[in-house]
């Protein structure tokens, strides 16, 4: 079941990076990273109290794992609507001013995977003084995601595939949030352990990269009058 978590946290934290490309100045993207490291530093007194093994005592309680999908299924819903709200509103005659509020708002997944990310790093190096140690994680976060939102913007520079981006994204976390509400159907009596094929996620990823890849390069094309000769082809 951690799998599967470690999965929708790497999934939220690429889509807070895709977030933060929706600025036009790259200030926008580092106030956002800048944010994440602020807040990986703030919460570190509250996640030292925790054990090691708290999503394990997170995952054995049915409620708490229903509650968890209902968390991503909002998100991911409220993702979907916002995309597509922001696709409209980019090719839309009459501009919404108010809609480009919502590129604000970073989600609750984020600070779910912050604290994961977090809490595995105090684990992983006990003995260190707790304050350096989530100073070093902060600033690597910062650099984490200002790098990653940065490749996003140079490979998707049109705000319109950035969108799509958001929406399979959060498409995505809303199939995981499904297959995780399936497990604790009344019907499955047995204990609820839901793993992932890491080499079918892989290829499948590798697949929406490709799919995106040529997206790109074909819509170039075509910017560039070229595409009519393709259509005979495809």
């Amino acid at each position: 079941m951690e799998n599967v978590l470690q999965v929708i946290l790497i999934l939220s934290v690429i889509k807070f990076a895709c977030k933060a490309t929706f600025y036009k100045s790259y200030s926008g993207v580092l106030l956002f990273a800048g944010l994440a490291g602020i807040f990986t530093y703030i919460i570190h007194p509250f996640v030292i109290k925790q054990n090691g093994d708290i999503y394990t005592v997170l995952f054995s309680e049915s409620r708490r794992v229903t509650n968890l999908a209902l968390v991503i299924t909002l998100e991911a819903i409220s993702g979907i609507l916002i995309s597509i709200g922001m696709l409209q509103n980019l090719f839309s005659v009459k501009k919404r001013k108010w809609i480009k509020l919502l590129k604000l708002v970073p989600g609750v997944l984020i600070a779910g995977a912050i604290f994961y990310i977090e809490l595995k790093v105090f684990y992983l190096f006990p003995g260190l003084n707790f304050k350096l140690t989530s100073l070093i994680t902060a600033i690597s976060l910062f650099l984490l995601i200002t790098l990653l939102s940065f490749f996003i913007k140079y490979f998707f520079p049109q705000d319109s595939i950035r969108y799509e981006l958001k929406f399979l994204i959060n498409s995505i976390l809303f199939i995981i949030a499904i297959i995780i509400n399936a497990g604790l159907a009344s019907y499955n009596h047995s204990e609820y352990n839901s793993g992932i094929n890491f080499t079918n996620l892989l290829v499948f990823i590798l697949i929406v990269i490709a799919l995106g890849t040529s997206g790109y390069y074909l819509n170039k094309i075509k910017n560039k009058k070229q595409f009519k000769f393709l259509q005979k082809w495809i």
